[in-house]
């Protein structure tokens, strides 16, 4: 009697482990993703997030490494990509992440603002 019922304790602590276990392993760091640049904000004098410039895209993967796509117009008025780098994200705090030259902070689950310099910072808004 006194061994079923050790068998059926270590049982159910064998499923509660595996269960949470595969609850640490499906948790996705809320940064990952497809991100929009929404807008430049600033010290600013004049628009500068003219449309083709909204194409701009942060691309985060599962590693915390990224892809950043950046668009211009050209002289003939084409929305052309201007550059593309990639680079690593390193995670400061619960929603403060800092990469080679900027510091990015999730405002929110839709919402990232990256500060590149302390006169201006860009957000961008997450893509479904």
């Amino acid at each position: 009697m006194i061994k079923k019922g050790l068998i059926v304790i270590l049982y159910t602590l064998l499923i509660s482990c595996s269960k949470n276990n595969n609850e640490l392993r499906s948790f996705k760091d809320p940064i990952i993703g497809v991100w929009k640049l929404d807008k430049y904000l600033g010290d600013f004098s004049f628009d500068v997030t003219p449309d083709c410039v909204k194409n701009n895209t942060f691309i985060v993967h599962d590693d915390l490494t990224f892809d950043l796509t950046t668009y211009e117009t050209d002289s003939q008025g084409n929305c052309v990509e201007k550059a593309s780098n990639k680079g690593d994200i390193n995670k400061k705090d619960a929603n403060l992440y800092e990469g080679r030259r900027a510091e990015m902070i999730l405002l929110d689950n839709s919402t990232l603002k990256i500060q590149p310099s302390p006169a201006w910072f860009m957000i961008f808004k997450k893509q479904n």
